[in-house]
């Protein structure tokens, strides 16, 4: 490529005026610190729900109130990264408002679809964290839901939300990580003054017996813009595989050859929808050409730019590394920048 032309600037969040949204990276730092940079003006809170330590897996922190300093912090548990060969809907239903306690949550089973038929090839006694996207629809009111492990003995609510949403008829989604609580499952509790629809859908999971992926951070750089390049067009049906391995330029040309390696076997990444005309969601998946129902970012209507960050199993093929992205309706631009992969199971 000509010198002058240089890879494409990423993001993580979009919004419009008005709007509270969360958006749930993975986040390369330095000396425990990273830096946000915002494209207008904002406020924003940041939440931390675990991190991964150099040549070992991920280290999930507990949820909830963070103990005393007289207390004794709860243990850090590790785990690898195990993704499903697709997204499964775990959880789908109206959730009524909560009370201000955990009790007044809704209790699911991250181990089972919503049919409540175990996912298969899943061994919740192994799983330390799960790997989820949880969206709102529907609702009347603003709102938020906190998401936190169960236990049989509920202790106090989490102060951390996992998914905000604005006004009513909005529909929004953020994907995030939780520690599964007693019997592989979590409590959902709604901050609305009113009912809203709940979804989750389960991506992967963290594993306990050393099985899974080790996760290899890298700067974020951007591998798909539907925008620009020889692909250009709005995606929507049927889906669309498209290469994730290289990060392109703001023509969409190649401005660097394989910076996802061909051994990476699954991807942390940002997903941004730009120019949706109508309500509508995006599907993304490892291959194949049937979508699976669970869906990863959504949007009320026109003239909202929605992101969210998740981890998802790729496609290896002799093209390169690939996703599928698909819309049931009259779909979007689709934006994929890449935050790290998963490759080299320990042992």
């Amino acid at each position: 490529n000509a010198p002058d032309v240089l890879p494409q600037a990423t993001s993580v969040m979009n919004w419009v005026e008005g709007e509270r949204l969360a958006n749930g990276i993975n986040v390369t730092v330095a000396d425990g610190k990273f830096k946000l940079r915002a494209v207008g003006q904002a406020n924003f809170t940041v939440d931390v729900v675990g991190y991964y330590r150099l040549h070992e897996a991920v280290k999930l922190v507990q949820s909830g109130p963070q103990p005393q300093p007289q207390d004794t912090p709860p243990p850090a548990v590790t785990g690898t990264f195990t993704p499903l060969a697709a997204p499964v809907r775990a959880f789908e239903q109206v959730v009524q408002p909560g009370n201000g306690t955990v009790a007044s949550g809704v209790v699911v089973d991250l181990g089972k679809d919503k049919t409540g038929a175990p996912i298969p090839g899943v061994d919740m006694t192994k799983v330390n964290a799960v790997v989820y996207n949880l969206t709102e629809a529907d609702g009347t009111a603003s709102g938020h839901l906190r998401v936190q492990p169960y236990s049989a003995t509920p202790g106090a609510l989490t102060p951390t939300s996992a998914l905000n949403w604005f006004g009513q008829g909005d529909v929004v989604a953020n994907s995030s990580v939780v520690r599964p609580g007693d019997d592989g499952k979590v409590v959902i509790y709604s901050g609305s003054a009113r009912e809203a629809k709940v979804m989750v859908d389960i991506q992967g999971y963290f594993v306990t017996d050393g099985s899974g992926l080790r996760y290899f951070p890298i700067d974020p750089v951007r591998t798909f813009d539907s925008r620009v390049g020889p692909e250009a067009g709005i995606v929507s049906h049927p889906a669309k595989a498209t290469v994730i391995s290289n990060e392109i330029d703001e023509n969409g040309n190649i401005y660097e050859w394989d910076v996802i390696p061909s051994n990476a076997k699954a991807i942390a990444f940002n997903l941004t929808e730009v120019a949706g005309t109508t309500r509508d969601h995006f599907r993304a998946f490892p291959t194949g050409d049937t979508p699976p129902q669970a869906s990863l970012i959504n949007w009320p209507s026109a003239g909202h730019n929605r992101a969210n960050a998740s981890m998802l199993g790729v496609d290896v093929t002799p093209d390169g590394s690939k996703i599928s992205l698909f819309s049931p309706g009259q779909g979007a631009h689709a934006v994929v920048d890449v935050l790290g992969y998963f490759s080299a199971p320990i042992g």
